[in-house]
């Protein structure tokens, strides 16, 4: 079965997309798991609880990778291999480019060595089911006006258009960097022709 990681600049529509493609693969008899990283298990949501907390937002880079990591670790092994081991789908709403692109991008020099260590720890775990990723493309001024509409910002979300595009940049780069089949979607298309397309490329 299909371990489906769905990634994208922050406002693209990433948890409404996993949401409405699991609903139209059960409606179609397949058997669903969504997820969330960080989280999917206990001590991963602790940790996404602390790193979305002020204090979170104050440790270095290193720090964080280490404890998103930690909860990867935990949320492979207890719930995505063993829902795969059973024929399940599993579709996460981020998987382990988001800590490219929040945690090692602007640090690359310090931080790649770290993180491809990590990878290849997940990928050992994960055995034959490497993640495939579906990427949701929006155009960045798309990106700034959802944002400004959206009571649920945290810190790592970037806002304005600089950022915006730098946060782009960091997905283009770590899509290479990650080494993981991927299909780019154009994230402005009706959502269930988006949801139909994500099938086509997944051959779901």
């Amino acid at each position: 079965m299909k371990f489906v990681a769905v990634e994208g600049v922050d406002g693209a529509g990433k948890s409404t997309l996993v949401a409405a493609l699991a609903e139209s693969l059960i409606a179609d008899g397949y058997s669903v798991l969504t997820t969330r990283e960080p989280g999917g298990t206990p001590l991963a949501e602790s940790i996404r609880t602390f790193l979305l907390s002020d204090e979170g937002a104050t440790i270095p880079k290193r720090e964080q990778l280490q404890l998103v990591h930690k909860g990867r670790v935990d949320h492979v092994g207890t719930k995505i291999r063993p829902a795969l081991d059973e024929g399940t789908i599993v579709i996460s709403d981020r998987y382990e480019l988001s800590s490219w692109v929040y945690q090692v991008a602007h640090e690359q020099d310090e931080l790649e060595h770290v993180f491809q260590t990590m990878k290849q720890e997940l990928d050992e775990q994960l055995g034959d089911f490497l993640p495939t990723y579906i990427m949701l493309d929006l155009p960045d001024t798309e990106v700034e006006r959802r944002l400004k509409q959206s009571l649920k910002l945290n810190h790592f979300d970037a806002t304005s258009i600089e950022a915006i595009a730098k946060r782009r940049e960091a997905y283009e780069q770590g899509i290479v960097k990650v080494g993981s089949p991927y299909h780019v979607l154009d994230a402005t298309q009706e959502r269930e022709i988006l949801v139909q397309n994500a099938r086509i490329a997944l051959g779901l």
